[in-house]
C-alpha cells in the first residue's frame, strides 16, 4: 500500500475518534449500535486496517451522527491539497441486498 494511502486511512481513523471522543461515545458503544467489533472499531481509529468496507463508514457516520464527506474529505484531514480519480461506484442488488462499492484513488 502506498504512503499516501496508509496515511490518508490513518487521517480518517483519527477523525473518527476525534468525533467520538467530543460527542463521548465509546468504542463499545459504536460496535453495538454499527453491528462492527469493537476490536475492528479500535483498528480502524489507529489505522491499523489496510482496507474496510464504505458501509463501515456509513455506519459509524451514522452513529457519530456526521456526514461521511467530514470522515473523508481530504481538505479537513490534509493540509495540502490531494488530487483524486474520479470515484468507481458500483451498486450491486443481485443478492436480494443493496451492496455500495466506492473506490476512490489517490493522485499524485
Amino acid at each position: 500500500m502506498k504512503d499516501e494511502t496508509k496515511e490518508f486511512i490513518k487521517m480518517i481513523g483519527k477523525k473518527i475518534s476525534q468525533i467520538r471522543k467530543k460527542k463521548g461515545i465509546s468504542q463499545i458503544e459504536i460496535s453495538r449500535l454499527t453491528k462492527i467489533s469493537r476490536s475492528q472499531i479500535s483498528r480502524i481509529e489507529r489505522g491499523s486496517i489496510p482496507s474496510y468496507s464504505i458501509i463501515h463508514l456509513f455506519k459509524i457516520a451514522k452513529v457519530l451522527d456526521v456526514e461521511v464527506s467530514e470522515l473523508v474529505n481530504p481538505h479537513r484531514i490534509f493540509s495540502k491539497t490531494i488530487r483524486f480519480s474520479p470515484p468507481e461506484i458500483t451498486i450491486n442488488t443481485e443478492s436480494g441486498e443493496e451492496e455500495i462499492n466506492i473506490k476512490i484513488k489517490l493522485e499524485k
